[in-house]
């Protein structure tokens, strides 16, 4: 191993060369002893003095960086320094004290590779491996150009959309379109980015939200020419290859510019850093949203845009061994020290041997959705505070009334004629009904807060079913309707908490009898692989298709048939859902207006899962 070499440069002005000098400085096979400027004054001094050099050793030679036009400020081109770096340790022997010429040709030679490599900035392996959906349409509606994450999001392949009309794909369901047609006019006379809220459908049909921003593209004139949408998913592989296409030069240097334009106009901030973790390209949404000049992120270290807990969190991911990392959330510091709320994407770049050349950041703004989920998260505590205070001030006073009742009801009062029986068995009645109101507020909010215990043991579910069945058949009598078991005997014991699953049970049949008046009510029980499936079948009313997705809303009332449910708080299956899925299982209904409903529950008959769960 040679001995390292030293050197000095003379740099004009020394200020526009720090960064170029200090990364000079940390080469392993240059010593760097001297820093000159033009006029050797106090600047020089105080930096030399801040990378403790000394001075007055015996030089091996003397570097001039400058050209005909001043000082090439090699500060804001990484691949330059990158180069030099790896040209002197080569050619360091065949430089001598008075070799400035031979020097100036070496120094030319690294410009102009290091020029050309970062001209091969493959900026469509950029566009490719975005990890957010970008599409550039023409002012007709057409997809010109669409990058590959669509197929990752939605399913689709990039040949399965370019060159249609974006009205014509099965992407967009009917509402998403008449949005878009409302505001394209709109859209095409628009300053800057616009965004909408759209409904996506993916290749199997399935219902995606998608917060789009829109960029309009112009000409060399200035004139419109279409948009450059950007698509994030609105709810929440491999490592990406540097490729090296063999393209003729005029196709490489139009598919390079038209991908940097794209690059350019995303609506999201891009940054690209090194194989040394420090920022050496964004895009001018980055320098927009963070409020930086180029000047403050040229060769910034990444791990300087954050706060130290939130720098562990990224590193805790270990994503230059895994490759990739979508939708990390975490906070980045603005230029003026404020910090903001962020969702980066983060993609490790390797060459074409699988080194690590660097990484790219795709980053969104979430500070107002995070503004909101607080606003949310507090309108949620107060509500919960405001109805354990009612429900539990109702109760007091409602559990006095009611065993008042009682005793009057029993005699205990004193004798009563039958008109004054009968109005208060119309007040226990409706106590009654209110008691149970209560209750459901008050069962809702417990279990919302975590406050129930649940109590899971092995049991019979065959047999919870047949006493359910027992206390509610005096019921379907007077309605004269029917109320039947269907149980299958090869159900085994299952571990469940048997208080919690009557609850539901009583919620589920109680709806039924509500809108059923003619047939009956079966309790059906079967056993499918190690699952048991609960369903409660009526040949009710029906309820309406567009009502089934709101059906386990809270505080939810439907309209079935022609009727709309009343007497209830529309906590009932809330309840039950949460109780289901507390129990890992799954509850869900089926429905025909004027045939009737089925509702269906999920248990396992895993107790293992259930206890890890519970």
């Amino acid at each position: 191993m040679t001995d390292k070499k030293n050197y000095i440069i003379i740099a004009d002005p020394i200020e526009e060369s720090v960064e170029f000098i200090k990364y000079f400085h940390q080469a392993s096979s240059v010593n760097l002893v001297g820093v000159i400027d033009q006029n050797k004054n106090a600047s020089s001094l105080r930096f030399a003095q801040e990378l403790n050099i000394p001075t007055s050793q015996e030089l091996d030679f003397i570097l001039r960086i400058a050209d005909l036009n001043g000082v090439i400020n090699l500060s804001q081109n990484p691949q330059i320094q990158k180069e030099l770096t790896t040209l002197i340790p080569a050619h360091i022997e065949l430089l001598g004290r008075n070799s400035a010429t031979t020097f100036r040709k070496l120094i030319e030679e690294g410009i102009n590779k290091a020029l050309d490599r970062q001209q091969r900035l493959d900026y469509k392996d950029v566009f490719d491996l975005l990890a957010v959906v970008i599409v550039e349409i023409d002012k007709s509606g057409v997809i010109r150009n669409v990058n590959k994450y669509i197929s990752q999001w939605l399913g689709f392949q990039p040949d399965q959309v370019i060159g249609k009309n974006i009205f014509m794909l099965p992407l967009l369901p009917k509402e998403s379109k008449v949005k878009i047609l409302e505001n394209f006019s709109d859209h095409l006379q628009a300053k800057g980015a616009t965004k909408l809220s759209l409904l996506f459908k993916d290749a199997k049909g399935d219902v995606k939200h998608g917060l789009i921003s829109e960029t309009i593209l112009t000409d060399p004139q200035g004139v419109s020419t279409g948009f450059l949408v950007t698509i994030t998913d609105a709810a929440d592989s491999k490592p990406l290859q540097v490729s090296d296409n063999q393209q003729s030069s005029g196709q490489v240097q139009l598919a390079q510019e038209h991908y940097k334009t794209i690059f350019e106009n995303s609506a999201v901030a891009i940054m690209f850093a090194d194989e040394h973790e420090h920022i050496i390209s964004w895009n001018r949404f980055t320098e927009n949203l963070f409020g930086y000049a180029k000047e403050d992120l040229y060769l910034k270290p990444v791990r300087t845009l954050y706060p130290n807990e939130e720098w562990q969190k990224i590193r805790s991911f270990d994503i230059r061994n895994k490759g990739m990392q979508d939708h990390l959330e975490t906070r980045i510091y603005k230029k003026d020290g404020s910090l903001m709320d962020i969702d980066i994407s983060i993609s490790v770049l390797r060459d074409n041997v699988d080194n690590i050349i660097g990484s790219i950041g795709i980053i969104r703004d979430i500070t107002e959705r995070k503004i909101a989920e607080k606003k949310i998260q507090e309108v949620h505590r107060m509500r919960n505070d405001f109805m354990a205070m009612v429900s539990h001030e109702l109760k007091t006073p409602l559990t006095a009334i009611k065993g008042s009742l009682g005793i009057v009801l029993d005699g205990m009062a004193g004798e009563m004629n039958d008109e004054q029986k009968d109005f208060l068995v119309t007040a226990k009645r409706n106590v009654d009904r209110l008691d149970l109101l209560i209750n459901d507020v008050l069962d809702f909010q417990k279990l919302e807060l975590g406050r129930i215990k649940f109590e899971f043991q092995q049991q019979n579910i065959n047999r919870t079913l047949e006493e359910v069945k027992a206390k509610f058949a005096p019921l379907a009598k007077n309605k004269n309707i029917s109320l039947n078991l269907d149980l299958d005997e090869h159900v085994p014991p299952i571990v469940f908490d048997k208080k919690q699953i009557v609850k539901v049970l009583d919620h589920l049949i109680t709806n039924a009898m509500k809108f059923t008046h003619k047939g009956g009510i079966t309790l059906k029980s079967s056993k499918c692989e190690d699952l048991v499936c609960i369903a409660i079948e009526d040949t009710g009313e029906g309820i309406k298709e567009e009502d089934l997705d709101k059906l386990f809303q809270s505080f939810t009332q439907i309209q079935t048939g022609s009727k709309r449910d009343t007497g209830s708080t529309g906590l009932g299956l809330a309840i039950a859902k949460s109780i289901i899925e507390k129990h890992g299982g799954k509850i869900w209904v089926e429905s025909t207006v004027g045939t009737g409903s089925v509702f269906y529950f999920l248990l396992s008959t895993n107790s293992d899962k259930l206890r890890s769960e519970d």
